[in-house]
């Protein structure tokens, strides 16, 4: 919890995709936006929760605490971090993938689309 309740500022997980994985990279996230690649160093025990691992229907929790890793297995035309906006952080998902997520609404539950407004 240290890093939950030390430090200023929350997590912002930046997606890059490749076919069938995508890598999660955590870094600072204030609002003002000033963080100093020097002051970048906080890694937070993230929770997680994935829906859109190929062959599993559910979520699939998963802690994350590292500064960068993969996932494999990411079913490419759909996929979700936060279910249900459960965790503290944003995801910084490339624009195309924004605009997937935009056209599988329907996928969505209720949270999620709240969510991404």
């Amino acid at each position: 919890m240290e890093p939950w309740i030390r430090k200023i500022g929350h997590p912002v997980l930046t997606i890059v995709e490749e076919p069938g994985q995508i890598s999660v990279k955590q870094s600072r996230y204030l609002s003002a936006g000033n963080v100093k690649s020097e002051e970048d160093d906080t890694i937070w025990w993230i929770p997680l929760g994935l829906r859109g691992k190929v062959g599993v229907k559910e979520a699939v929790p998963i802690a994350f605490a590292e500064k960068e890793s993969a996932i494999r297995g990411i079913d490419d035309l759909f996929y979700k971090l936060n279910v249900d906006y459960a965790g503290f952080y944003r995801t910084n998902y490339p624009p195309s993938r924004l605009a997937k997520l935009g056209s599988q609404l329907d996928r969505l539950s209720v949270p999620d689309r709240m969510g991404m407004l």
